[in-house]
């Protein structure tokens, strides 16, 4: 899979090839393949980041509904970047490897299908096996057969699994702390976590 900065690069050669966001955009969106070898997350970020810095320096919205949106797309992705050099670092894995653990952990009885963990990342069931498939192969998932349905099988963690998850989620806490002390007051994190609350509140059984 092809890093952040390789994708940044070559969306900003497209961009200033094309003389146009949207035109370097379009582009960028045709190489988004198999053969490209960009997952969802990398576009995002770097489709994010260059609408923004392109509206805000071009077209300023100071009221407009849709920059928040963006600021938010933006946050997100360094956050994601950040906590992922550091929980690599430590444990070996990515912070969406973690969610994905946590989600499974939760559920009741500790699993999940392919498809049920798709909803909960927000990326489609195809995507879901490839960012399994590294876990599983390193022994910290496995997959259980649905005893109804042989077609069907489950999401499960490992005993190693479990374990990793225990205390990759304790540095998670850490980071999270680290993060949201150094840039907002108590009240502020009060704050933001209600916002957060009332934005994804639509989905109840989305939660870690």
């Amino acid at each position: 899979m092809r890093s952040w900065h390789g994708c940044d690069a070559i969306l900003t050669a497209l961009i200033n090839f094309s003389g146009s966001v949207s035109e370097g955009l379009m582009a960028f969106a045709s190489l988004v393949d198999k053969r490209a070898g960009f997952d969802a997350w990398t576009l995002i970020r770097a489709i994010c980041l260059h609408v923004q810095a392109y509206c805000a320096y071009n077209h300023p919205m100071d009221n407009s509904f849709s920059l928040p949106i963006l600021q938010t797309l933006r946050a997100s992705a360094l956050i994601d970047e950040r906590f992922t050099g550091a929980l690599s670092a430590v444990h070996g894995v990515s912070l969406r490897e973690v969610m994905l653990m946590l989600y499974v952990r939760n559920a009741p009885g500790s699993k999940l299908s392919r498809i049920e963990l798709a909803k909960r990342l927000c990326i489609s069931p195809s995507t879901v096996t490839r960012a399994a498939k590294p876990l599983e192969k390193i022994g910290l998932i496995d997959r259980k057969s649905n005893s109804r349905d042989a077609r069907l099988s489950y999401v499960v963690l490992t005993a190693s699994g479990n374990e990793l998850l225990t205390h990759a989620e304790k540095t998670l806490e850490q980071l999270s702390r680290d993060f949201l002390s150094h840039n907002l007051s108590e009240e502020d994190r009060s704050r933001f976590g209600k916002i957060l609350s009332s934005l994804i509140i639509e989905f109840p059984g989305d939660c870690l």
